[in-house]
């Protein structure tokens, strides 16, 4: 019984090395002829050197990078099927005197980061193409691709097998259909859903994790130290796709890796005090780093790549890859249920703020209204994080002050853009120096009225707070 499906879908089979099916032309079925196809793209001989890192982490990563040679003509190939639209499913660019083009070596460079990149596989390819044709014409009814492939791996044959495709084309029928299938299972082949991987293929490492991978679920009964492994993943991989929109000169692309980074090193802050303080320190600076070279270059795409093309930003990712695998949680909070972990964060946060939000008043000194403003950031990362695994009742405390943290935020930003207009006054021509003058004006008037407007919500707060 064939496995066929929807008209036009191809028919994939799985063929000893070695076997010599039977003749597949039938005239009774319409199956008249059978024409051997030539052409570089149908029938040739292929001599394939797989490139990559020792351990095989971009094809873990769904990136195989090749240097082909077909009929003494060489190129370099790139597949990432997996990272589209991102990356192409194909990238074919002629061989050169050289090393890899640059803009190839630009797209493998996040994956392959400061490893070396050398020889892991070569690869002998042996393609034939056939078309199936009816007598009475030259429509082809279907074609037959015949892959038959060899790997060696340190000058030893590792695998050797053989991959038959038939494609449907034109008025090919299920009785010819039927036939073909018949005559391949006959010659030993096995029909199949899909060809394995060239990861299986290949073996271990290839067949290992992946560096970017999808975040896992995780619930309430998840372990502190998967709920953190999951935060990390999903930051790293929105890190990932920023960067490759930013080599593909995506606009605004610069100003997403800034909100990816502060937002992971947001997160990571929140939660602090569950993580080992000189792990967190070393990813913190690197980030505050990544940050500080990001400013003021979101539509410098050239200034942007720069920055990622950096041997301290190639580190960076393999600190984060590394943190995915096994993120470093202190001993007492490892195995703690994540709802019970965040939801003690959450509340030794929201004491904290209560505590330095109650000394605020009118005449309060900018210093005290910064640490109160620190905390309020502090709160509103952890519920965000909380959100994720904690019930709403065990977060109704920080959900009842989301409004004067909003206040108290916002009235650090307007202190903040108003000391920068100062400074930049200091620096500018008389008529600039006025609008500067005028910015500052503006903004310690929206901070005071941020702040006014805090005192209010707070009192408000602390009477919804009693009566809960």
């Amino acid at each position: 019984m064939t496995k066929s499906g929807p008209a036009g879908e191809p028919l994939l089979f799985d063929l000893p090395f070695t076997a010599v099916p039977a003749r597949l032309d039938n005239a009774d079925l319409g199956l008249a002829r059978v024409v051997a196809l030539a052409g570089r793209d149908t029938t040739y001989a292929a001599e394939v050197t797989l490139l990559d890192v020792a351990d095989h982490r971009m094809i873990r990563s769904g990136l195989e990078l090749a240097h082909r040679v077909i009929d003494g003509r060489g190129d370099w190939c790139l597949r990432a099927p997996e990272w589209q639209p991102l990356l192409p499913a194909e990238r074919v660019e002629p061989f050169a005197v050289g090393d890899l083009p640059d803009d190839i070596a630009d797209i493998v460079l996040p994956f392959r980061r400061r490893g070396a990149l050398g020889p892991v596989a070569a690869i002998s390819i042996e393609r034939q193409t056939f078309e199936f044709r009816a007598a009475d014409g030259d429509q082809p009814l279907c074609y037959l691709q015949d892959d038959r492939v060899t790997i060696r791996r340190g000058g030893v044959t590792t695998a050797r097998y053989r991959e038959i495709t038939i494609d449907p084309a034109g008025s090919f029928t299920a009785e010819q259909e039927i036939w073909l299938v018949s005559a391949m299972v006959a010659a030993g082949g096995t029909q199949i859903e899909g060809f394995p991987a060239l990861a299986t293929r290949l073996g271990t490492p290839a067949t290992g994790p992946t560096d970017y991978p999808y975040p896992r679920p995780v619930d309430e009964k998840s372990s502190f130290e998967t709920f953190v492994e999951a935060v990390l993943a999903g930051r790293l991989l929105e890190l990932i796709t920023a960067d490759l929109s930013a080599r593909g000169d995506e606009p605004e692309a610069g100003e997403l890796l800034q909100s990816v980074v502060s937002g992971l090193r947001g997160d990571l802050n929140g939660l602090a005090s569950a993580l080992d303080p000189d792990w967190l320190a070393e990813i913190d600076e690197e980030l505050g780093w990544l940050v500080s070279a990001l400013e003021g270059t979101s539509n410098e795409g050239d200034r942007v790549r720069s920055v990622l093309r950096r041997e301290r930003y190639l580190r960076l990712l393999e600190l984060l890859v590394s943190a995915v695998r096994a993120p470093r949680v202190e001993a007492e909070a490892l195995d703690l249920p994540a709802a019970e972990t965040l939801a003690g964060l959450l509340a030794d946060a929201v004491a904290k703020l209560i505590k330095e939000a109650d000394r605020l008043g009118p005449r309060s000194r900018t210093e005290d209204w910064s640490v109160a403003a620190l905390s309020a950031e502090e709160v509103a990362r952890i519920d965000g994080l909380a959100r994720m695994v904690v019930a709403k009742r065990d977060r109704r405390a920080a959900r009842r002050l989301r409004r004067p943290i909003e206040l108290l935020i916002e009235a650090r930003a307007q202190a903040e853009q108003g000391d920068d207009a100062q400074r930049q006054a200091r620096f500018s021509t008389p008529a600039d120096a006025f609008e500067l003058g005028r910015a500052y004006q503006r903004h310690k008037q929206r901070q005071a009225e941020a702040r006014d407007a805090f005192l209010d919500a707070w009192r408000k707060a602390a009477r919804a707070g009693k009566r809960s």
